[in-house]
C-alpha cells in the first residue's frame, strides 16, 4: 500500500542510521503486530492512563501570543496528583522537568472512561462521516474529485492495517528525532519541513534526560484501544486538497519497569487479603516501579500527530503534516 511505502519499523535507535544507508526503493513496510516477536507485550489495557481532569485544563489561561505553557502546566499538575494517589515518588530516581515541543496541535482530553469500544465505534464514525455520499456530492461541486481516487483513500483508511500503523509511525519519529536526525525524517518525505521547523526550538532545548523520554516503543502505548482519531478534515491549499487526519495516543516510559501491587503478589503466588489487613481497590492498585527505573516517578507522554494526503489534483502517500509530545508530569 501507498501509506506504507517510507516507513522502517525501528525497535533501537541505531535501526534508523542504518535504514538510511539503503537506498529508498529497499526500505521495507511496518511489520503488522502479528508479525511482532514472541516477546513483544502491549500495555494498553494493562496499565492505566492518567487523565487529567478537563475542568482544570480548560481553566488554564493561553497568553496572546498563543503559548500553551499555562495549559502544559495544569496537565502537569493533574497528571501529578493522579499518580501520586497510586504512585510513592522515589528519592533515589532523577528528576526530569517536564516539556512539550509545540504549541499547535496540543490536545491531551480524553473521556474518564476511555473503553475501546467507545473509540473504534468513534473512528468508524468520522470516517463514514467523510465518505458519505452527500459529502462526496457536495465536494465535489467545490474540488470536482474523482469517485475513483475518493474510493481508494476510504478502503485504506478503512482498512485494519491503517489503524494498527499510527503508533508505529509516532515510534519511528519520536525515535529519529531524539537521535537529533529529523531531516531524515523529510528526507523520506514522513515529515513535513513544516512540522520540523516548529518542534525544532524546543527539541534543541531539551536535556539529555528529557531526549531519553522520547524513546519509546510500540509496547510502551498505554491507551486501551488503538490511536485515537480526533478528527478527520479536508483543506484546500490553492489547486491542492489534503485530507488531514488528527490522533491521539498515550504512552507510559518504559512502561514494561511498571506493575501494579497485585500484580506482584499474584507472581509470588500470594494474594493481597493474605498480605495486608485492610484490602481495596486503592490498594490493589498502587503502582509499583523497578529498581533500575530511571525516574522519580512515572513519566506520560501524549503523542499529537496530524497525518496528511494530499487528494486533489493527484492522490499522494501519507505523511506527518503536524507532531507534539506533551510530557507529564
Amino acid at each position: 500500500m501507498r501509506f506504507f511505502r517510507f516507513f522502517v519499523h525501528i525497535r533501537h535507535p541505531g535501526d534508523l542510521l542504518l535504514a538510511t544507508a539503503i537506498p529508498a526503493v529497499t526500505i521495507h513496510a511496518l511489520s503488522p503486530r502479528s508479525d511482532y516477536s514472541k516477546g513483544f507485550i502491549s500495555s494498553r489495557y494493562r496499565l492505566r492512563t492518567f487523565v487529567p481532569e478537563i475542568d482544570e485544563v480548560l481553566a488554564a489561561p493561553v497568553d496572546e501570543s498563543g503559548s500553551k505553557a499555562a495549559v502544559h502546566s495544569a496537565v502537569c499538575n493533574s497528571v501529578a496528583k493522579q499518580i501520586s494517589s497510586v504512585f510513592e515518588k522515589r528519592s533515589k530516581g532523577q528528576s526530569v522537568a517536564a516539556f512539550y515541543l509545540t504549541d499547535e496541535p496540543f490536545d491531551v482530553l480524553l473521556p474518564n472512561h476511555v473503553t475501546r469500544r467507545n473509540w473504534v465505534n468513534r473512528m468508524k464514525y468520522l470516517k463514514e462521516r467523510f465518505f458519505n455520499i452527500d459529502a462526496i456530492k457536495s465536494f465535489h461541486s467545490r474540488v470536482r474529485l474523482s469517485w475513483v481516487v475518493s474510493s481508494k483513500l476510504k478502503k485504506e483508511m478503512q482498512s485494519k492495517e491503517f489503524d494498527d500503523k499510527i503508533a508505529d509511525i509516532m515510534v519511528t519519529v519520536l525515535q529519529t528525532l531524539k537521535m537529533g536526525r529529523g531531516e531524515v525524517l523529510v528526507e523520506r518525505g514522513l515529515l513535513s519541513t513544516e512540522a520540523l521547523k516548529a518542534i525544532e526550538p524546543k527539541l534543541k532545548q531539551l536535556t539529555p534526560n528529557q531526549l531519553r523520554l522520547l524513546d519509546i516503543t510500540a509496547e510502551d502505548f498505554i491507551l486501551p484501544t488503538e490511536p485515537v482519531c480526533l478528527s478527520i478534515r479536508t483543506r484546500i491549499e490553492g489547486e491542492k486538497v489534503f485530507c488531514d487526519i488528527f490522533v491521539l495516543d498515550v504512552a507510559l516510559f518504559a512502561s514494561k519497569q511498571f506493575m501494579y501491587l497485585s500484580e506482584r503478589l499474584k507472581e509470588k503466588g500470594k494474594r493481597l487479603k493474605d498480605e495486608y489487613d485492610i484490602v481495596g481497590p486503592d490498594l490493589a492498585e498502587e503502582l509499583i516501579a523497578s529498581d533500575d527505573y530511571p525516574f522519580d516517578a512515572p513519566k506520560q507522554l501524549f503523542i499529537n500527530m496530524m497525518l496528511s494526503c494530499q487528494i486533489k489534483p493527484t492522490l499522494g502517500d501519507f505523511f506527518v503534516s503536524q507532531f507534539n509530545v506533551i510530557v507529564a508530569p
